[in-house]
């Protein structure tokens, strides 16, 4: 039996040949939706994203891949107009980014703010860390995302504690603990402000490690406005460490 054809089988296993059928038309429909209204000159870079999807998806037995509109989704909090459609975390870019923090992970919790269907959440799982949090504001993607964990298990997985939130990322309290912040340019501007002074907040609070993963960081100065440091910017993501204290530009906006 081929690796592929043992991860459909899995599929048929955990959900039946109508869960499988069901995952087959819905991925039919998503390309042939791409291919029929997608804009023109979008298409190919979605072409070829659609594929890395479905290999990874296809390698691990979940689903994960695909674009998904905010406006099809049932959203908690009143910050919809400031998300992004879900799409998944590149996983190539995902291992750089992940390969660019210091040693020492089994002290930090990973935290991927804007988590979807878990994608980021699997792959960190690789990782030795304490544990790690998957905060996602749209129930579908989180109600998606606790059934590709839960088909996930595997004995590559170095750390098996993984949470999953369904919450409006502003208003999560983060943990009091050492933390990776991860996110996929998940939100607008106004959201990732907050979400920067809650975390510059959290860290006057309880001074500890903290940071900030950011891949396709549109907005990073919201977190540079507060103090956060760059450590590496590459593979299309930057790293940051939390602002020293007495850094003279780590000022919350008025108001927070």
């Amino acid at each position: 039996m081929s690796a592929t054809t043992g991860h459909w089988w899995d599929w048929v296993r955990g959900d039946g040949a109508l869960g499988l059928l069901k995952r087959v038309v819905k991925r039919v429909v998503s390309t042939a939706r791409l291919r029929l209204f997608g804009e023109p000159e979008a298409a190919p870079w979605m072409l070829k994203k659609l594929e890395v999807d479905r290999r990874f998806d296809a390698r691990f037995a979940v689903e994960t891949g695909g674009v998904t509109p905010l406006s099809a989704l049932h959203i908690t909090g009143n910050n919809r107009r400031f998300g992004v459609n879900h799409i998944a975390s590149d996983p190539d870019e995902l291992e750089h980014a992940l390969d660019s923090l210091p040693g020492g992970l089994k002290g930090l919790t990973f935290v991927d703010l804007g988590s979807g269907k878990g994608r980021a959440v699997l792959l960190a799982s690789h990782r030795p860390f304490r544990r790690i949090v998957g905060v996602e504001f749209a129930r579908e993607l989180h109600e998606a995302a606790r059934a590709n964990v839960a088909r996930f298990r595997r004995s590559a997985q170095r750390c098996a504690r993984i949470e999953l939130v369904c919450a409006d990322a502003a208003n999560y309290e983060l943990p009091d603990e050492d933390l990776v912040i991860f996110m996929y340019n998940p939100f607008g501007l106004e959201v990732m402000r907050t979400i920067a002074a809650r975390a510059r907040q959290s860290l006057r609070a309880r001074p500890r490690r903290m940071y900030v993963l950011y891949s396709n960081p549109f907005h990073i100065e919201a977190w540079t406005a507060l103090g956060f440091q760059p450590l590496a910017s590459r593979y299309n993501f930057t790293l940051l460490t939390a602002p020293q204290p007495g850094t003279p530009n780590a000022q919350e906006p008025a108001g927070t």
